[in-house]
């Protein structure tokens, strides 16, 4: 939950449990510079790649409620004052601002909450066209730092005419960090025959009776509906009369949200790595497994391409890696391999692979680096793949769990996370751990958001088409979940990436950026059944 060893649920860190799609761990990609040449050049994966079975259907015990779809709150009349934006120079060639929105929309002139704002200027002031707001997803990711750590070519693409703009939502980092307390979490992941229900429940239970405590006024106004709100104060805020915003993963629920709270009052919206709106607000359990099901396939074509270019893939695992990759972690588990070169010199576990691995399969660019470390480990070194175990600070698990418990249809009772629980981990060999017992969290927080929205999600077709982009292999969100999108907005348009790995624009594709810019620019779509 928090991201910090004391107090979250054992090594998973800040899993993908508790995020939809973003890493919250060091990005392993970064030393890929490192790996030697031969083994970077690693082969696209053939069409006939192992498959993945398709994902099995949820025991009916673990099924939400049919989809009732919510009409939005009826907030008051009364307008909140649009914030008043003072930017600074805060270094780079960065300004900086707060924005004081109000804590509880349907009380506009209340109590406020300050929400940290960073902005890059446009290259061309001349040729400006306004603001484009960024969110990076999460939910618990920061804006700021993304647009801060952002790399010069995006930065320089994003503000030939934008300013660009991130933000850190309610309750994430700069905007008053979630701090749910310390939790005891079971130490080790809920694999099957080693998983002490009791606990997991109990833990669940705990994290939500403390958050709770301690959070009393403002946690029932974390959901993503008060995101979409603050967008709209924040858009107003910079004077643009129409919304530009380009949203990855959990950021494209926002851009959903927003279009539909506010029909016609955005510009563009560009929502890549798209959220099905309808299965994962209303059938959480089955989300997550559509999700584990991908995460499979993407570790499924690692493996496949690794058999294929033993020398790209550092010689680990010979003709059947996925063998060799399941060997090592039973041995990790039956004795722990040293790492000595890794941060406090822990030994590696079974667990902490699976955990590199489910980081792994994010970015096709990380993986020369997990065979590396693979290989070393197999050889009896486990630094390489423990450096790729450490927490990240820039990720809130605590705001992650609460903004999803408060939007998500969770049941409210443990059973159907236990039996989704065992029936995971017979499902999906490698990443089971992730379903069911690590939800329980989401389904047992007692507290219910003041003001959500869950649906419908339209873009009418009197305002602008939005642009959804799905990557073809995407492990965090699975290709099917940005076809759904786009046919529940009816008014968009999907532009397909054929790749692995997470989201498609942060790629840096020329296709997919030029299709990208030219939209978010002029708003002109690309043809209709486009691929890159």
């Amino acid at each position: 939950m928090r991201d910090s060893p004391d107090a979250r649920p054992g090594p998973a860190a800040a899993s993908s449990a508790y995020r939809i799609g973003e890493r919250s761990r060091v990005p392993i990609a970064a030393p890929v510079p490192t790996v030697p040449a031969a083994a970077r050049a690693v082969p696209t994966v053939p069409a006939a790649a192992r498959a993945v079975p398709t994902v099995p259907t949820t025991p009916a015990a673990a099924r939400a409620v049919p989809t009732v779809p919510t009409a939005a709150p009826a907030l008051p009349q009364v307008e909140a004052p649009v914030p008043v934006l003072d930017w600074t120079d805060c270094g780079g060639g960065f300004q900086c601002a707060t924005a004081a929105v109000p804590v509880d929309h349907s009380r506009p002139r209340g109590a406020t909450l300050d929400l940290a704002l960073i902005r890059r200027p446009a290259a061309d002031p001349a040729n400006r066209i306004g603001t484009l707001f960024a969110n990076p997803g999460g939910p618990g990711v920061s804006g700021v730092d993304f647009v801060r750590t952002a790399p010069p070519p995006a930065l320089a693409i994003a503000t030939r005419r934008f300013d660009l703009v991130g933000w850190d939502p309610r309750g994430v980092g700069a905007s008053g960090q979630l701090d749910c307390g310390p939790v005891d979490f079971p130490a080790a992941l809920p694999r099957p025959g080693q998983t002490d229900e009791a606990a997991w429940v109990r833990a669940g239970r705990d994290f939500g009776r403390g958050c709770r405590d301690r959070n009393r006024a403002l946690l029932p106004h974390l959901s993503t509906a008060d995101t979409a709100r603050d967008l709209d104060l924040l858009r107003q805020a910079v004077g643009d009369d129409r919304l530009s915003y380009f949203g990855i993963s959990y950021g494209t629920l926002i851009g959903a949200t927003y279009a539909s709270l506010f029909p016609g009052r955005a510009r563009v919206l560009l929502l890549d790595a798209a959220v099905d709106p309808e299965v994962y607000l209303h059938r959480p359990l089955e989300a997550r497994q559509e999700q584990v099901s991908a995460f499979e396939r993407g570790l499924s074509r690692f493996f496949t391409a690794c058999a294929r270019d033993q020398v790209a893939c550092a010689g680990f695992g010979g003709a059947d890696p996925e063998a060799a990759f399941d060997a090592l972690v039973a041995r990790a588990d039956a004795a722990p391999v040293p790492a000595p070169d890794a941060p406090g010199a822990e030994p590696l576990t079974g667990d902490d692979i699976l955990n590199v691995a489910e980081d792994v399969v994010y970015r096709k660019a990380s993986w020369p680096f997990f065979a590396r470390g693979l290989a070393q480990a197999q050889a009896g070194d486990g630094s390489l793949l423990q450096l790729a175990n450490q927490p990240s600070p820039g990720f809130s698990g605590d705001l992650s769990v609460v903004t999803r418990a408060l939007d998500q249809d969770y049941p409210r009772q443990p059973r159907p996370f236990l039996t989704t629980g065992r029936f995971a981990g017979r499902a999906f060999p490698h990443f089971g751990w992730l379903s069911g017992y690590l939800e329980l969290p989401f389904g047992l927080l007692p507290v219910e958001a003041a003001n959500p929205y869950r649906g419908a999600f339209r873009n009418p077709a009197s305002a602008p088409p939005v642009l959804v982009i799905g990557t073809a292999y995407d492990t965090a969100t699975p290709y099917v979940w940005a076809q759904r999108l786009t046919a529940q907005l009816g008014n968009a348009r999907l532009l397909t990436y054929q790749g692995d790995g997470h989201a498609a624009l942060t790629d840096l594709n020329l296709c997919i950026v030029q299709h990208g810019f030219r939209y978010l620019e002029e708003g002109v779509l690309p043809a209709a059944g486009s691929s890159c």
